[in-house]
């Protein structure tokens, strides 16, 4: 079909055509209801991941548990009163009985060992009942214990720790999970209104996922509205039309609720980064609503009825909303290039929106603008006079501008390699978010929420009990816990060498590992017949005896030192132990240390060949190798000129900063796509000089540009109010890039076009094939 056919279809039967499309829209937006949205951190991984495989057999063999913290503060002093150690007995007791819960360690149960005369003793630290002298005594001898320092109790004695552990199901749900935390927050509330001395916080992993999901509900109900309300706002006052506003409402109404629909027909899960689906297709939405108006409203001002107004927007805006379309999509379906399964989501929802907004904004729009009466306008806008006074000046100062822009976007260039790759998974929350403060109270008094599991299997049934094995062992220990990152370790090592200790009077010098196969298993079993229900060694030794796990609580560190210190790990035992005692590093803050490693320089690579890609296929369109050469140069100068920016203020880039790139390319290319469509005709059509195509340029497509980047950069640093600050530095990094790209677009672009075109006449251009 022939573009005029396409025009006289529309507008010949646009009442059939706008009832039929909100009816295709309402059909795809019931499967919303479909929509889930999960509290698992492990979506980030895919799930033949070999670093997420090589922690559920870890956790297969030890068994699956998530954690919840309760972090008792008292609000004065120290724990070595009777109060915080009642607080600690209380939550100790009441947290058996959470959902899931299988099994609660802190000081109130710990089960600390003795000689009495010749008898082994295993009992609770400190009994129901505790006086000032015995609080003091029990705190003393916890913050020196190397079973309680830095892991139950801090070594400067002002935060204790309750560890709940939860065997909850596979996959919980959302609905599971919050079950959970408002169990854990009436038990919260309680303990801390019968003991108001007392500060008790929630953190863990199961907190974590909380905050996850809160992050993606905040998004999803704030972001979306917030958007909407301040597009609304920005079109009515740049178009000056109420119709034009409120067509471009609804179609971007339509096309979130279509694409959100369509993800849930799918069966898409969503998470905190794909959440942000609405607020990206709204901004895609309304920059390709405002070309079609722009062009509209600038016929009405050349005396065109509606009809002919909206049949020439359509002619000169067809052939550039299909090539920036087609950019677009190609540069969000490079974000599959990503390891991370949730960018590559938003990357294949956001082209399959954008295909929404391209048939939406080519049929719909169209449609109901020309359903409401419009008045012919006798005046141009105060913008479209600015953007041709904008354009008078750049041809008049297109020789300073060239080498100056050029400088500029080298210079802001060079400085992209200052970014270093890096990443701290608990700074992915906003400084307000509950969890990352409680996080924080942790971090200050005790440890970080970065966690090492290390497992060591000696490669036989009883094999942990051999001498050898157990003298490495001992020796990795200590090594592990001399190291600065290291707050403490747990491990049956000093369980072990305390037992020994025990079993000889106390003395110190007994202080070690069994030196025999059978004392060792002697040791263990004597030890656990001593134990309560519940409080096994099963967390730290397997049921065949032929493995045990090392737990790291460490100081919250950067990815690159994380890697770092995994790599000490390995190296040390590596070097000391023999083949068949194997070790396997695993934990979620190593996943994301690794992903973000794995997952920067491919992105970065999946954005530039995508844009090269791109060049080509307006090269393609346009018939013209040159033009796609030149779309390279402000395609390029923008990602790299805002990376430049980010080095010089941030300094560090990380798994969501890599892929924005991705986000942005097709965004950068649309505005030099319309630029250059409007250049092409004004050359190849009118027949104008260099100069006048420029100007002809940015009167017909000056002020769409301006708009849609205004559009455009709000809507991206909407992203700020998200508490899940991945997607607030994704939003400010694309609203950096967006802006970057406007400014090559209007002062580089021209100059670079005229400086290339000046030598071939217009009738050369025209007959151009």
């Amino acid at each position: 079909m022939s573009i005029e056919g396409y025009i006289r279809l529309l507008l010949g039967h646009r009442r059939l055509i706008a009832a039929t499309l909100l009816g295709l829209v309402l059909l795809a937006s019931l499967g919303m209801e479909r929509l889930r949205i999960t509290t698992d951190h492990r979506v980030f991984f895919d799930h033949d991941n070999p670093y997420l495989a090589e922690l559920e057999r870890i956790e297969a063999r030890y068994a699956r548990e998530r954690s919840l913290l309760f972090l008792v503060h008292p609000r004065a002093g120290g724990l070595d009163h009777v109060a915080p150690l009642q607080a600690i007995a209380r939550l100790t007791e009441r947290a058996w009985y959470l959902p899931w819960a299988h099994r609660v360690d802190s000081l109130a149960n710990f089960q600390y060992s003795r000689a009495v005369g010749d008898e082994l003793v295993v009992a609770p630290l400190y009994g129901d009942t505790v006086s000032e002298a015995e609080a003091r005594r029990v705190v003393r001898l916890a913050r020196k214990d190397p079973l309680l320092a830095n892991r139950l109790v801090s070594e400067d004695g002002r935060l204790a720790l309750v560890l709940v552990s939860l065997h909850l199901p596979q996959g919980a749900s959302a609905a599971e999970v919050e079950r959970v935390m408002e169990a854990a927050r009436r038990l919260q509330d309680s303990v801390q209104a019968d003991f108001p001395g007392q500060q008790v916080r929630i953190s863990g992993g199961v907190a974590m996922s909380e905050a996850f999901y809160d992050a993606a509900v905040h998004d999803l109900a704030v972001l979306g509205p917030l958007m909407l309300g301040l597009i609304a706002l920005l079109l009515l006052r740049m178009l000056c039309s109420w119709t034009g506003t409120l067509a471009a409402l609804v179609v971007m109404a339509a096309a979130v609720a279509a694409t959100c629909g369509l993800a849930g027909w799918f069966g898409v899960v969503l998470s905190p980064v794909s959440a942000t689906l609405p607020v990206i297709v709204l901004t895609l939405a309304v920059a390709n609503s405002v070309h079609l108006l722009c062009q509209y409203q600038y016929a009405l001002c050349h005396d065109q009825d509606r009809d002919q107004a909206m049949a020439a927007s359509l002619r000169a805006n067809l052939l550039p909303m299909l090539l920036a379309a087609g950019t677009t999509i190609l540069g969000f379906l490079s974000m599959n290039f990503s390891d991370a399964p949730p960018f590559r989501d938003l990357g294949n929802l956001v082209a399959l929106g954008m295909a929404v907004v391209l048939v939406l904004a080519l049929t719909l729009l169209p449609a109901l603008v020309t359903l409401a009466p419009a008045r012919r306008r006798r005046s141009k806008t105060r913008c479209n006079l600015l953007m041709e006074r904008l354009g008078q000046w750049v041809v008049a100062h297109r020789r300073a501008l060239l080498p100056a822009m050029l400088g500029l976007g080298a210079g802001l260039s060079l400085l992209a390699p200052l970014n270093r790759i890096d990443d701290q998974f608990i700074e992915y929350f906003d400084a307000d978010v509950p969890f990352r403060q409680n996080a924080a109270l942790m971090a200050r008094h005790l440890a970080g929420q970065t966690e090492l599991t290390l497992s060591i299997d000696s490669s036989r049934s009883s094999g942990i009990n051999d001498p050898d094995f157990l003298a490495l062992l001992g020796r990795f220990h200590d090594w592990l816990a001399s190291q600065p990152e290291v707050r403490s370790v747990d491990s049956v090592v000093p369980i072990l060498r305390r037992l020994s200790q025990n079993l000889h009077q106390d003395r110190a010098e007994d202080y070690r590992l069994p030196d025999s196969e059978q004392l060792a298993a002697q040791y263990l079993l004597l030890y656990e017949l001593s134990l309560p229900e519940g409080l096994s060694l099963n967390d730290r030794i397997d049921v065949d005896r032929r493995a045990t796990r090392l737990r790291l609580m460490l100081v919250d560190l950067d990815s690159s030192d994380l890697l770092a210190l995994e790599q000490r790990i390995r190296h040390w035992w590596a070097g000391r132990a023999p083949a068949d005692w194997t070790l396997s590093v695993v934990g979620s803050s190593l996943m994301f240390a690794r992903i973000s490693e794995r997952n920067v320089p491919p992105m970065l690579f999946s954005a530039f060949a995508a844009l090269a890609l791109i060049s080509l296929l307006i090269a393609l369109v346009f018939r013209s190798p040159v033009l796609g050469l030149v779309s390279l140069v402000p395609n390029l100068l923008p990602p790299l000129m805002a990376l430049g920016l980010w080095g010089l203020l941030v300094g560090e880039i990380n798994l969501a900063i890599a892929v924005v790139g991705s986000m942005t390319i097709g965004l950068i290319v649309d505005d030099t796509v319309h630029f250059l469509c409007k250049f092409r005709r004004a050359r190849r059509v009118l027949g104008l000089g260099p100069e006048d195509a420029v100007r002809h340029a940015f009167a017909n497509t000056g002020t769409a540009l301006w708009i849609t980047t205004v559009v455009l950069s709000v809507g991206f640093m909407v992203f700020l109010f998200s508490p899940f600050t991945v997607n607030a530095q994704i939003g400010l990094l694309s609203a950096i890039t967006i802006i970057c790209a406007l400014l090559a677009d209007f002062l580089l672009l021209p100059p670079l076009l005229i400086r290339i075109e000046q030598r071939r006449p217009a009738t050369e251009i025209i007959h151009a094939t």
